[in-house]
């Protein structure tokens, strides 16, 4: 009797513990299943919070221009720990240039004495939910260090004893070796105004060495995700253009020259490879040697298996018979490798307003835009898996620019700030967009886009 007691009370806790532990991994299972539908319905609003950044003008562009220089500058020559200051106005000019890069951004900067509100809203497509994520991030005044009040996400807030040390904690991870935890510690302090804010940083030596040890962790994460392919390939290409420009020698050509021997290569390569891959690794080569060598940092060592000391001639390298087409062409061609087509477009368009609204610029340039714009669309075209192959048949062994650059006569150069808005508005007046209008329509009637 008393062992089948035993037995009976041993059985009714194995039946509990059973049914604990089922439970339990129930409720975790739930958990994990809900936890994504919570975040979103924490996330995503019906209202947008910026309804409307300022908009990208000629001053705008300007203001953004001389904050960037001025800022670099400052903190390069600067012998002990420096104070870098920003108005208001300056990081919207900043924040407007995002905006008109990144499809569906808006954000806005408001400084106050008590700190510093930043705010950004992207549009999503619609659900149930609504089609706004909105973006939030305070920073006050601090005597050490940097000091963040709290951070937003939709409806939920998160508070700033929390938000630094996870932002330290994820710069750590993602640069390694606690270099995030450098870069964070380089802010001493942080005062502000009225529209304006101040920000001490650490003697710029030290500065400077905190950013190489970042620069290194970014190429660590590059080389590890390979994000835009195998270095190796680019090298391929880059040493084909050492070739060619063995064979040029002294004399000036067309970029189409170079294109159309590095297109018969890819199409040849392309038999028993990706074709997207080898335009891509194509056109990066292209912008390493005929735009800016520093594009290299976003691709991985490639002059390393060539030779440095053999850079191409790239003066003798033009485009419709000029030189600086040349590089709004290839370095758009290159960005847009490394970004969305926006903000390449972006980029195009606010260096355009910076020399319109700058007393040393060469003016505003409906050329250089639509070179800026044919670079961008002819890597679209050339790294779309439905238009890879045809592009380097229309491009193999050819040496004619008009078959990927368009017509560029009639189209206006040279004006200043003043004009340019008299006489086109801004960037989304309907006498600007029309000449951008007539600018790809120009651009679509080159034989790679039929």
């Amino acid at each position: 009797m008393a062992a089948n007691g035993r037995r009976r009370g041993t059985g009714r806790r194995r039946g509990l513990l059973a049914r604990l532990l089922l439970l339990v991994f129930g409720f975790a299972f739930l958990a994990l299943v809900a936890t994504p539908f919570l975040v979103v319905l924490a996330v995503i609003e019906e209202q947008p919070r910026v309804v409307q950044g300022a908009p990208l003008d000629a001053q705008q562009a300007a203001r953004a221009t001389r904050l960037i220089n001025r800022t670099g500058s400052q903190v390069a020559k600067s012998r002990g720990p420096t104070v870098v200051r920003f108005t208001e106005s300056e990081l919207n000019s900043l924040l407007a240039l995002a905006g008109r890069g990144i499809e569906r951004l808006q954000a806005q900067v408001i400084i106050r004495s008590s700190g510093l509100d930043a705010a950004a809203t992207v549009r999503i497509s619609p659900t149930p939910l609504g089609e706004h994520v909105n973006l939030g991030v305070g920073v006050v005044p601090s005597r050490s260090g940097l000091r963040i009040s709290h951070v937003t996400l939709g409806r939920t807030e998160v508070p700033g004893w929390i938000a630094l040390p996870a932002l330290r904690l994820g710069l750590d991870v993602f640069l390694g070796q606690g270099r995030g935890s450098d870069l964070l510690d380089a802010v001493q302090n942080v005062s502000m105004g009225p529209g304006r804010v101040s920000v001490g940083l650490i003697a710029a030596p030290e500065m400077g060495q905190r950013l190489r040890a970042a620069q290194e962790g970014l190429g660590e994460v590059r080389d590890q995700l390979a994000l835009l392919g195998d270095p190796d390939t680019v090298a391929v290409y880059y040493g084909r253009i050492l070739e060619l420009v063995g064979e040029q020698g002294s004399q000036n050509v067309s970029l189409a020259w170079y294109m159309g021997s590095l297109f018969t290569l890819a199409r040849r390569r392309s038999l028993t490879a990706d074709p997207v891959a080898e335009n891509r690794a194509l056109i990066l080569a292209m912008a390493m040697a005929f735009g800016d060598p520093r594009f290299e940092a976003f691709i991985g060592d490639v002059r390393v298996r060539q030779t440095r000391a053999r850079p191409p001639r790239r003066g003798g390298v033009n485009l419709a018979g000029r030189y600086d087409l040349r590089l709004h062409f290839i370095i758009s061609a290159g960005l847009e490798i490394l970004a969305q087509s926006g903000i390449s477009y972006a980029i195009g368009e606010f260096k355009e307003l910076a020399d319109s609204g700058s007393r040393r610029g060469s003016g505003f340039s409906f050329v250089d835009l639509a070179a800026d714009r044919a670079g961008v669309q002819f890597a679209v075209l050339a790294t779309e898996r439905s238009s890879a192959s045809r592009v380097q048949t229309v491009l193999a062994a050819r040496d004619d620019e008009s078959r990927f650059f368009p017509d560029i006569r009639g189209l206006e150069e040279g004006l200043r700030q003043d004009e340019f808005e008299r006489r086109y508005g801004g960037l989304e007046a309907a006498a600007y967009l029309d000449v951008v209008d007539r600018i790809d329509r120009r651009i679509a009637a080159t034989a790679i886009h039929r």
